[in-house]
């Protein structure tokens, strides 16, 4: 998955990527994640949250 060292997670990249590989299932580390030691910014936090949820997967 495409991480950004300042915004986190390709969001993008993922709505595009959970019904093309039928991802059931998520885990993230949105604050100082290994090895890049990221934060991911609270508006990305919440796009997370939504995408989680538009697909109903557990996170």
């Amino acid at each position: 998955m495409p991480t950004n060292p300042i915004c986190g997670v390709d969001l993008d990249y993922l709505d595009k990527a959970i019904p093309k590989f039928k991802i059931k299932a998520c885990v993230f580390v949105t604050n100082y994640s290994n090895p890049i030691g990221s934060v991911m910014p609270d508006k990305n936090k919440r796009e997370l949250v939504r995408l989680m949820n538009k697909y109903d997967i557990p996170s």
